[in-house]
């Protein structure tokens, strides 16, 4: 792919013409038609760590500046462009390098509990790959991840990977990769929100900076529909704030204050046995064809644990609002399993059962 199809927009410079055969933003990963994407870091430059034999190696340099280049070879300056605010385009960049393209809604899922299950639920129910937590790809066979959402190159890379197998993905959207800027460019048709509590403030400044962090997901212009738990006072704002502007708000919830939307899944009843989870849902959802129905239906899952009703519940509203229909979400809800890690029961025999519940990292 040429340079220029790459940075034309994100500089007035003269870009060099030449070809990119890999994108790469770490010096330790550089090769011969690389492009390097040099971002400023949180601790130190990109820069901080690239010498002069990798800038022969390289066909070009995007860095973000302020830079002194001075300490590098003149001969190869050529090379090096000059983009402001370089962190926040990387994921645009990678997007127009890897092309990734789904023929199904891409769902990302946010909040401090729930993500994995919510996305490896979706897994289940239609034929999506999932990123997050527990790695990425099929649910069966997860490829390893350093972190719950990747970086903005890295994004883009499994997602081009996974459009070859899947018709969409469910990703976990945390806070730090959308204060980041990991995930600019993916086109999410469908996001979903489940919590807000306190944890990561060792990375946000206070709960309204999380809150707003979380927050920017549902404002992507590729968003048509927000599925929100309105039982969380912070999502139940999301939504009010969200229908003002005329998003389409899928809410749910146990509460009544769920009927304020126009489309919603009140849990009016749960109950909890060895064979998972039964809930009865009162709902108001609009179909494909526009008209709303209302009805009454059993939600069943051989999953356990009751704050597993509410993860079911926004896998299902999350591909009922990518065109999936409710009941066959619902026959297929009762083949789900749980979800590794995640009140995990182990048969021991004998009348005995272990549950496993831990995490593998935030």
């Amino acid at each position: 792919m040429k340079l220029h199809y790459l940075l034309q927009s994100l500089t007035t410079a003269k870009l060099p013409a030449c070809d990119i055969s890999a994108l790469s933003n770490d010096s330790r990963r550089l090769s011969a038609g690389c492009l390097f994407l040099a971002e400023q870091g949180i601790a130190s430059h990109a820069l901080d760590y690239l010498t002069d034999e990798q800038v022969k190696q390289v066909a070009a340099i995007a860095y973000q500046p302020p830079y002194d280049l001075s300490r590098f070879a003149q001969s190869q300056s050529d090379k090096w462009i000059a983009v402001e605010g370089l962190n926040t385009h990387i994921s645009a960049i990678a997007k127009t390098f890897y092309a990734p393209h789904f023929s199904a809604p891409l769902i990302g899922v946010t909040g401090t509990n729930g993500k994995t299950s919510v996305t490896h639920f979706i897994a289940q129910l239609a034929d999506y790959g999932v990123i997050g937590t527990m790695g990425y790809g099929n649910i069966e066979q997860l490829q390893a991840l350093s972190h719950t959402t990747p970086d903005a190159l890295a994004v883009q890379r499994i997602l081009a990977e996974l459009s070859t197998q899947f018709s969409g993905v469910a990703m976990e959207v945390s806070s730090h990769a959308l204060a980041l800027h990991r995930v600019n460019a993916v086109d999410f048709t469908v996001a979903v929100f489940m919590n807000l509590s306190q944890d990561h403030l060792d990375f946000h400044d206070d709960m309204a900076d999380y809150y707003a962090a979380k927050s920017r997901l549902f404002a992507f212009d590729s968003v048509k529909a927000a599925v929100i738990n309105t039982d969380d006072d912070a999502g139940y704002a999301l939504a009010q704030q969200l229908q003002k502007t005329g998003k389409r708000v899928l809410a749910f919830g146990k509460d009544d204050r769920v009927q304020a939307f126009a489309e919603f899944a009140q849990i009016t009843r749960v109950s909890l046995s060895h064979a998972g989870i039964q809930a009865d849902i009162h709902y108001q959802l609009a179909e494909k064809t526009g008209a709303e129905k209302t009805d009454n239906r059993q939600l069943c899952a051989p999953v356990w644990g009751e704050f597993n009703v509410a993860n079911v519940l926004a896998a299902l509203l999350a591909l009922f609002a990518g065109g999936y229909p409710v009941n066959d979400l619902l026959a297929r809800a009762r083949y789900l399993h749980g979800v590794k890690g995640r009140i995990e029961a182990i048969d021991l025999g004998e009348n005995k059962t272990a549950i496993i519940d831990y995490w593998l990292r935030w």
